[in-house]
Formats: C-alpha cells, structure tokens, sequence
C-alpha cells in the first residue's frame, strides 16, 4: 500500500479543512497492528502501544508523524485506533473477515465438501484476535471525546486471542460440514471453480444477487490464514484509560453468520 498516497490523502484532508473548519477539535485515525509489523514475522507478544514501530516503514507512520507535526500550536487533538482483522454484519465491505469464512463455508456444504482451514498447520494452531467493528466504532468515539485520549493511540480488538483450531469446528459445526484440517492453499484459487456453485446457491436461494469474485476479495484470506506465529494485542491502555468493552470472538462470528442469512447472503 503506497505511503505517499495514503500520506497525501490526509495531508490534502487536513490542509484543505482547517482554513475553513471553525471549531475543529480533534482528527482520529484509524490504523492497525501493522504498526507493529505483525505481517513480517513473530513479535514479542502481548504488544502494547509502546511496543516499536514495524521495521518497514508504512504509511501508518507517515500518518503519525504528519499529524503529530501538524497539531503543534493548534487547539485540536488527535487519536489514533489500532485494531485488528475486521468482522462486521454490513457486507460493503469484503475485505470481511467473517463474511470471507461465511462464503467459503458456505460453498463447502453445496459442494459436500470439508471445511478446509486454507493455510498451514502452525498457523492453524496459532492466537490470532479480531475487532468488532460496531466496538471500534465506539471505541473511536470514545477517544474523540474522552480527555484523557488526547493525542494518545489505543489497541483496540476484542480481548480474547483464540486459535483458528478453535474456532474451525465452530464453524463447521454451524454449517453443518465435515470440519477439514489445514490445507495450505490460496482460497483465491480454491473457489475459482465454484463460480457456478456459488450461482446455483444465489438463484435457488433467492440470495443478493452478487458475483463471487465480488462477494468477497479472496486475496484478502492470504494475508488472514498465513501468520505462524501469535498476534496478540494488550489492551491494558484502553481499560485503564476508561474503555473496557470485550467481545466474545467465537459468538461474533456465530452472530454474524446468523446476520449474513437473515439478510439473503448466505443460504
């Protein structure tokens, strides 16, 4: 993801606003522990909002450094989210992390099909955790306000940190499928020949009428499946700071999926 892009957008956002905002007070930013590098490799965990910054640099920092600069001498505030792995009811979105494992489940059960976990063994076996979108939307409405988040960051996920081997049968269970072990494939590949399944499942379940490749961005699960190692955020900071909402990670999903059906997206 390009740094001087992401960095110009809110460049050109806050230069462009504050001429003309009377009032401003304070600018949020919506981040994520790729601060951290999690993407790069094992990191000690729990990581903590003081915890370094990724080795490589990302347009995250770029975003911080500018509006840490920018707000000198200024009457507004700042605050920075850090959450992790998106699960949401709204399907707008794709890059979804339960929506992802609806789809793929839910073609596993037309196709009588196990419910493969499509990365490795360590993986499978690995803590990961997840940020209930509704939460950070709280969460971010929280720190615009509260004084005490002025110009700080907060990790924000759910506060449980399960295995995906947890979670698999879970899931398998719910869509009544055989529950499949790890199998080390790109799902982008796994479902490009469940293209028809997937139309067969949206006619004759009268379902939102929108194309798998679409539904979902399947390169997403590459980036989802394939650390090997735990990611695991504090959330100490939040708490003390005067947010203590958790959520169950494995009941999110459950409901979310409940969502998905109700709303015609899944059969």
């Amino acid at each position: 993801e390009s740094v001087a892009v992401n960095g110009a957008m809110l460049e050109n956002l806050i230069e462009a606003l504050e001429p003309v905002a009377r009032g401003l007070e304070h600018v949020h930013l919506v981040h994520g522990t790729k601060h951290y590098g999690h993407m790069l490799g094992p990191l000690p965990v729990p990581l903590t909002e003081d915890s370094p910054r990724a080795r490589k640099f990302n347009f995250y920092f770029a975003h911080e450094d500018y509006i840490r600069s920018r707000r000198h001498g200024k009457a507004w505030s700042y605050s920075i989210a850090r959450p992790h792995t998106f699960c949401d009811a709204s399907t707008a979105e794709p890059r979804n992390a339960a929506l992802l494992i609806a789809v793929h489940a839910a073609l596993a059960r037309a196709l009588d099909a196990p419910l493969i976990y499509p990365g490795s063994e360590a993986s499978f076996h690995a803590r990961t955790q997840f940020t209930y979108v509704p939460m950070l939307a709280r969460a971010s409405a929280w720190m615009a306000t509260a004084p005490q988040c002025r110009n700080e960051a907060f990790n924000i996920v759910n506060g449980d940190a399960p295995r995906w081997s947890e979670l698999w049968p879970q899931f398998a269970l719910y869509f009544g499928v055989e529950c499949g072990g790890p199998a080390p494939v790109r799902l982008e590949d796994h479902v490009r020949d469940q293209r028809a399944a997937w139309q067969t499942l949206v006619e004759s379940h009268g379902l939102e009428p929108v194309a798998l490749d679409e539904r979902v961005l399947w390169p997403y699960a590459d980036y989802l499946f394939s650390p090997e190692w735990d990611i695991i955020s504090s959330t100490s900071k939040a708490r003390g700071a005067g947010f203590g909402e958790s959520v169950d990670s494995a009941r999110m999903f459950l409901d979310l999926f409940d969502g998905f059906r109700s709303a015609g997206i899944i059969p």
